[in-house]
């Protein structure tokens, strides 16, 4: 009944993604990076699991971790804030697995023990093609994915779909009276580790002005955009400079005629007036269009900019599954949480929360859960679990 990673030759990566439906942060050299880098720091099981049907035709690849929060275990994607869409991986043979539910229970008999199941931020589909996991979601997510369609030339889709075109076009002018103005991808590993730095440095003063949780605090998480950034799938690196300074930085995956433009920071500052990450963006949807991509996906986020030009919203949804009684209260403590963050959001009470954490945050380090701090390699890293179900 188990079986090595190795065993999965279906599971599509970013050089040969065959014929499965999913996201870039389902492709298995991405995940492999993640187990390496935020799984190994973390101390977290991963265990990934394959459906297939009794004549062993793939139906579905799920990508799950095991983590001890406290007295209690959760099965979760690997994600930690670097996942915009987790999701299994699918192939045409899941149209005819029965209910998801039969699917779900023989799962839990066949993975390690856990008390509770945390499946968010699910797309309904992956392209054309329905996501099972999303019926068994028992409420909507927060935020929602968003992206632009684009098509026809590039001075069109600007006029037409850019809202703010002629004041970018201003804030470029000004700007290019300063110095030489040039937008670039990078094009070697010492532009990649430039950008990345800045963009770094960048996000990092933002999640301060804004009090929000630093995601690069999170053990591992620099070491898995690093070791992506470098090697690890079809990352875009990019930034625009000024006489060689880096304003603005943008980190994204591209996989066939989609980009994720999942990160874009700026220098702010005396810059601020200049929107240089907006300048960044909208250049980047020009290179878009001319390379024959079609969608630029935004990602999570319900951010007011999106809105003015996505046409693509994608709904998302989260599962709480409780399997224990102690993952049952674990469920309804998350909910209270949750609902309560949901109420104080934008109110004195939830500032005075958020600059009270920002404070605590500079003098306590996040920390993984206490597990072995010694994990074997990926292949031995990774528990595997094969079900055969006849439909």
């Amino acid at each position: 009944m188990t079986a090595n990673i190795g065993d999965f030759s279906d599971w599509p990566t970013t050089a040969e993604p065959g014929k499965a439906h999913c996201y870039p942060f389902q492709y298995g050299d991405l995940l492999r990076i993640w187990c390496e880098t935020i799984g190994r720091a973390r101390g977290v099981e991963p265990v990934f699991a394959a459906v297939s049907l009794a004549d062993g035709t793939p139906a579905l690849l799920l990508p799950f971790c095991i983590e001890r929060t406290g007295t209690v275990t959760v099965l979760r994607f690997p994600d930690c804030g670097v996942s915009d869409y987790n999701a299994p991986v699918i192939f045409p043979a899941a149209s005819a697995l029965p209910s998801i539910e039969t699917v779900w229970n023989r799962l839990v008999k066949s993975l390690p023990p856990f008390d509770l199941a945390v499946l968010d931020k699910m797309p309904g589909t992956i392209g054309e093609v329905r996501n099972p996991f999303a019926a068994l979601a028992t409420e909507s997510h927060p935020e929602s994915g968003h992206g632009v369609t684009m098509h026809g030339p590039w001075e069109e889709f600007a006029k037409n779909r850019l809202p703010r075109w002629r004041d970018s076009r201003r804030c470029l002018r000004n700007l290019e009276k300063l110095g030489t103005v040039r937008f670039q991808i990078a094009r070697d590993r010492r532009e990649r580790a430039e950008f990345l730095d800045a963009l770094f440095r960048q996000k990092r003063r933002r999640f301060e002005e804004t009090m929000a949780i630093d995601l690069f605090d999170h053990p591992g998480v620099t070491d898995f955009y690093r070791r992506t950034t470098h090697g690890g799938g079809k990352v875009v690196v990019s930034a625009l400079t000024l006489d060689g300074r880096v304003l603005a930085a943008n980190w994204g995956l591209l996989s066939g005629n989609h980009y994720f433009d999942l990160m874009t920071s700026n220098e702010g500052g005396e810059f601020r007036t200049y929107a240089p990450g907006r300048l960044l963006n909208e250049w980047l949807l020009q290179w878009c269009i001319e390379h024959g991509i079609r969608v630029s996906d935004f990602g999570i986020g319900d951010e007011a900019y999106k809105f003015r030009y996505c046409d693509v919203h994608t709904p998302l949804h989260d599962a709480y599954i409780p399997v224990t009684l102690r993952g049952t209260l674990y469920a309804r403590a998350m909910r209270v949480h949750m609902a309560a963050k949901q109420a104080l959001r934008d109110t004195m009470v939830g500032t005075a929360i958020k600059m009270a954490r920002s404070k605590i945050q500079k003098f306590i380090a996040i920390r993984p859960a206490k597990t072995s701090p010694h994990l074997p390699a990926w292949v031995a890293l990774i528990g595997s679990v094969s079900i055969a179900i006849d439909g």
